[in-house]
């Protein structure tokens, strides 16, 4: 099968390098180092050596049974069937003011999508993004973008990546889009540091980070403890989080969250502007165990949820503009 590649594709580059590929057979090629990257089913694969084999096991088979069961089987459905869901989950976040609310992606922008997983990239499509790159630490979830992407007719890119290392050339990016990801990157740090460098001079972002004093986690730490206490053995408190990739065995490999104060250290305030922080996110699931999602279908769960949204959280919503070249 012959994969084209777009106009979208010249803006990757070597991850270590930083410098231009060359296409050669079915990989990308880094003369500046000899380093090869395949590609797979037009998924070009730029991990670096310097990855988490647990991290790829946890969000690869998390990935795999979501595509397969639960919510997002509908991946598989027709196209006019595809689109109607696909437009519902918009409606949802429009509602609950997600942090893609905050995107606003034209059609002239290119948009880089950090963390795509599988219905981002069709969501942004939709919203405007037209000219758009995906990238996930998962295989799976970025080839299943991809395909989302062919089936609404897009010209988007997909590649599977580390967001410490990403494979975008500098000063190439008008939109960074990244929500709920980051944060279970060893250095967050870096992986904002990427970001800076990537977008162009007033490129804007917009970044979900977890927030480290809303309801949901102060639970799920105050959860870890007791079950370290009843097990006799010392357990993370984020093990029981990311519920909806784990599988098996497999439990969520690590996550960071971040207060306000914590969050700002992240931010070099001589690289951006028209910084602003929200927060969004807020589930009566998260906070009270069992019972806590049968009152949210509640008529006061529902109301107290939208109301509590926007004051308790459970991630921060992050936007600025790059200065400086």
């Amino acid at each position: 099968m012959t994969v084209k590649y777009p106009e979208l594709h010249n803006i990757f580059v070597c991850p270590i390098s930083k410098k231009s590929l060359r296409k050669s057979g079915n990989a990308f090629i880094c003369d500046a180092n000899g380093l090869s990257y395949e590609i797979k089913s037009g998924v070009p694969v730029f991990m670096t050596g310097k990855d988490t084999d647990s991290l790829h096991e946890f969000w690869d088979s998390g990935w795999t049974s979501r595509y397969n069961s639960g919510d997002h089987r509908f991946h598989k459905n027709n196209l006019e069937e595809y689109t109607t869901i696909v437009e519902e989950n918009i409606y949802e976040a429009r509602r609950t003011n997600t942090p893609m609310m905050s995107a606003n992606p034209t059609k002239e922008d290119i948009v880089l999508n950090i963390g795509c997983g599988f219905d981002e990239s069709s969501q942004l499509t939709i919203l405007g993004a037209k000219r758009y790159i995906g990238i996930d630490y998962s295989y799976v979830a970025a080839k299943v973008s991809l395909e989302a992407l062919k089936k609404l007719r897009s010209e988007g890119v997909t590649a599977q990546a580390n967001a410490e290392f990403l494979p975008i050339k500098t000063a190439s990016v008008d939109l960074v889009y990244s929500s709920g990801v980051l944060h279970h990157t060893h250095n967050t740090k870096q992986a904002i540091e990427e970001i800076f460098r990537v977008l162009k001079h007033e490129g804007r972002a917009v970044i979900g980070l977890y927030n480290k004093h809303s309801p949901k986690f102060i639970m799920a730490r105050i959860i870890g403890i007791l079950r370290s206490i009843v097990s006799g053995k010392k357990m993370s408190w984020y093990q029981q989080t990311e519920s909806a990739w784990q599988t098996d065995s497999n439990l969520s490999p690590f996550t960071s969250t971040y207060s306000k104060k914590g969050l700002l250290r992240l931010f070099d305030n001589n690289k951006c502007s028209d910084l602003t922080l929200r927060v969004t996110g807020f589930q009566w699931g998260d906070v009270i165990p069992v019972l806590g999602k049968y009152f949210a279908k509640t008529n006061i769960g529902s109301s107290s949820a939208n109301y509590l949204n926007s004051r308790f959280g459970s991630m921060w919503v992050i936007t600025f503009k790059k200065i400086g070249q």
